[in-house]
């Protein structure tokens, strides 16, 4: 019952019904969530060793601001992290994937997130298996894999948070954000950038490799300056 109160606080911070400065206090959580005053005694400790709330002697709990390192969200054997704005409840929420030998902390998702929050939009940025942070390994993926991590991910924003209505993708991701809409209802809004049109131009990045993986099946290729 603890855990639960925890994901039940936890999910209201984060989507900021709770708004930071706010006061929590342990006999209207118990009513809204329905749970004893024992678990959502045990949870308020968690959450603020979470530095998620801040217990103040005599006056019991308060909601602190949302920091990336208390917004850190795990699914399945994928890492992402969720940038909000700085004031009021999104207005929308979109999920950002990255490029085929990028992660989730590229630069440029990183700026392209700041202003989106800036507008009112919450952004989640995730690596794909095998990369970044994620579990898994990179060799045993392939675009229908990426399809299905970033369903993964707009479902685990739906389950814990709002579902997407927007998705985001940068090179390999801005094709995999077109196919992903298509099993994604909740989704209003596609962006796509520098994306390859046609899989002869990813071919042109295998270069001379692209001959032996045709007839021995594999190859060792390098992509910008890394190896695979």
């Amino acid at each position: 019952l603890a855990a639960d109160a925890y994901q039940a606080i936890y999910r209201n911070i984060i989507s900021l019904v709770y708004e930071p400065g706010q006061r929590l206090e342990e006999n209207q959580l118990v009513e809204q969530l329905g749970i004893g005053r024992t678990p959502v005694r045990e949870a308020l400790l968690s959450l603020a060793a979470d530095l998620l709330v801040e217990s103040t002697p005599g006056k019991g709990y308060t909601v602190r601001p949302i920091t990336i390192q208390n917004t850190k969200a795990a699914f399945d054997a994928n890492t992402g992290f969720i940038d909000l704005p700085d004031e009021g409840r999104p207005k929308a929420w979109a999920l950002f994937a990255h490029c085929f030998t990028c992660t989730k902390d590229l630069k440029t998702i990183r700026n392209i997130n700041l202003e989106l929050t800036r507008t009112g939009i919450a952004v989640m940025r995730f690596d794909f298996t095998g990369l970044g942070e994620s579990e898994g390994d990179f060799s045993d993926t392939n675009f229908s894999s990426n399809v299905d991590d970033l369903v993964a991910a707009a479902k685990f924003l739906e389950r814990e948070y709002r579902p997407p209505g927007v998705l985001i993708g940068h090179s390999l991701g801005g094709a995999a954000v077109i196919k992903a809409a298509l099993e994604l209802p909740a989704v209003k809004a596609v962006v796509s950038i520098g994306a390859p049109a046609d899989p002869g131009h990813v071919r042109l990045s295998l270069g001379q490799s692209a001959q032996t993986i045709q007839q021995a099946g594999r190859a060792e290729v390098e992509l910008v300056g890394r190896r695979f």
